[in-house]
């Protein structure tokens, strides 16, 4: 996944403001337009996640990552490019958080916490890896066109995402009892909340809040 990410976001602010002739107030609000799609579906997605099935929101989250990035490489008209980054914060919702929550319940069984810690560790490593070889792809498939890497790398997530349903199982998620169902709902919504209103508090001190974000 962070390939693939690679692939498509390194050289995409080069298609919107080669292509796209995106001016500075209209970046912004693709910025903005991503966050706030970000925020308001955190809620719903976590209650999903916690209540139905934390891989079901992995899948569905990765292939909507793709389907966004396809979107906003078929026009570079401001409208499509602001859908598709709402779309995209939708996509990060669903993955975000249940991603880890689903490898912790599949991996704690197995091998003890004593060395989730590691794994996490190694994943992150990887990740950063392979996020530097996806961004040299990306130049090297934008020779062919600015929005090759979104095509190229959104169309790659979703054959990802089809081949993650065949091969990552979900065996050891357990959904809460019906009388803790309500309660569960509460506690984890006003957790989200919480921490999301927290971050947006900081990210609205820094003076410099998009160049720490980037």
């Amino acid at each position: 996944m962070s390939l693939l990410l690679g692939i498509s976001y390194a050289t995409v602010t080069v298609y919107w403001v080669t292509s796209g002739r995106l001016n500075p107030l209209q970046l912004l609000l693709l910025g903005t337009s991503l966050e706030l799609s970000y925020f308001l579906f955190q809620l719903p997605t976590g209650v999903v996640a916690d209540l139905v099935s934390r891989r079901l929101c992995v899948l569905a989250g990765m292939f909507i990552i793709g389907v966004a990035q396809i979107v906003e490489s078929l026009s570079t008209s401001f409208i499509s490019l602001m859908v598709g980054w709402a779309v995209l914060g939708l996509g990060a919702a669903l993955t975000d958080g249940a991603q880890d929550a689903w490898i912790a319940d599949e991996l704690q069984t197995e091998v003890g916490d004593d060395r989730m810690t590691g794994i996490y560790l190694r994943a992150t490593q990887l990740g950063l890896i392979s996020t530097v070889a996806g961004s040299l792809l990306s130049g090297v498939i934008a020779l062919a066109g600015l929005a090759m890497p979104l095509r190229v790398g959104g169309s790659l997530i979703c054959v990802l995402a089809i081949a993650a349903a065949f091969v990552m199982p979900e065996r050891h998620f357990q959904r809460p009892a019906r009388g803790a169902r309500v309660r569960s709902v509460l506690w984890q919504s006003g957790g989200a909340l919480a921490a999301q209103t927290k971050a947006t508090q900081r990210s609205w001190r820094c003076p410099a809040s998009c160049c720490c974000s980037a």
